[in-house]
């Protein structure tokens, strides 16, 4: 395997490893983003005052209070920021030593090695 085709199979690998966990239609990580940054001014702001709107939005399809959902959304952020380290500390060692190798036996066993440990998580 070439390293230019290792490496697209690396970032599918990793892009589907993180869209396991995380919903990945257009737009949805800038609305993810701005659902966190709700939740952290509305904590910061002792969970008083209008409710954000993504907070609203959580109220309403889970049945928390304002303090549930805000906390619930910011306990998600933070596992997910952790599983998305993982990911992507394998993803970018896999690439730094796929640009090690010369061999193309090799980089085709190492990237399969790669793609499995990505399918698992």
């Amino acid at each position: 395997m070439r390293k230019e085709v290792a490496n697209k199979y690396i970032d599918m690998a990793a892009g589907e490893a993180r869209a396991r966990y995380i919903s990945t239609g257009s737009g949805q990580d800038a609305v993810y983003l701005l659902k966190a940054h709700q939740a952290r001014e509305f904590k910061a702001a002792g969970y008083e005052g209008t409710v954000p709107m993504l907070i609203q939005a959580e109220m309403f399809v889970s049945g928390m209070n304002a303090q549930q959902a805000t906390d619930y959304i910011l306990a998600t952020e933070a596992q997910w920021v952790y599983l998305a380290s993982e990911i992507e500390k394998i993803r970018r060692a896999a690439k730094i030593h796929v640009n090690s190798l010369t061999e193309f036996d090799e980089i085709t066993t190492y990237t399969n090695t790669i793609i499995d440990t990505l399918n698992s998580i």
